[in-house]
């Protein structure tokens, strides 16, 4: 079960699970916008719980020192103390993009970001996402585990939840 099947499974039944509608879809975090009894909800959608990890981590190093941050491709560096980080934006103007760039100072969101090993990571997933749809909770990231607000986010198996509805896929 992939990430995919999970977003095919919740745009057929997100209205069995609660949901009034969904408003959008989209590929960068989070997944989908929907309405849960009157209210706007951010949902991040996931084939495992456990791949909900990757999400705490800011910047995803590769090989050639590009990290993708909220969907852009820029390079990270650490600026002063944890809650700054300088991302270098490849300047679009250019045809080079990866030796122009255009800088600016990460946002604290609230002094949730801190750098970690040389990583931008968030504290909490809460101030960007209310629900965590999963098709299996196979177990709980200690990122997850360690959220300061994890009260604060719910989470949803799908499998079982549509197996108690007695919805078959």
């Amino acid at each position: 079960m992939n990430e995919k099947w999970v977003e095919y499974l919740f745009s057929r039944f997100h209205h069995l699970l609660g949901f009034e509608k969904v408003i959008k879809f989209q590929s960068a975090f989070p997944d989908v916008t929907a309405l849960k009894k009157g209210r706007e909800v951010r949902i991040e959608l996931e084939s495992n719980l456990s791949g909900v990890k990757a999400h705490y981590y800011i910047d995803k190093p590769n090989s050639n020192g590009f990290e993708e941050v909220n969907g852009h491709w820029m390079r990270v560096s650490i600026v002063g103390d944890h809650s700054q980080a300088l991302l270098n934006y490849p300047n679009p103007g250019k045809k080079e993009h990866h030796k122009e760039y255009e800088s600016m100072i990460y946002p604290d969101q609230n002094d949730n970001v801190y750098v970690a090993r040389k990583s931008l990571r968030r504290k909490s997933l809460a101030p960007l996402i209310d629900i965590i749809v999963c098709w299996k909770i196979d177990k709980y990231p200690l990122q997850l585990k360690k959220d300061p607000n994890l009260e604060d986010i719910e989470v949803i198996e799908l499998r079982s939840r549509l197996r108690k509805l007695g919805v078959s896929w």
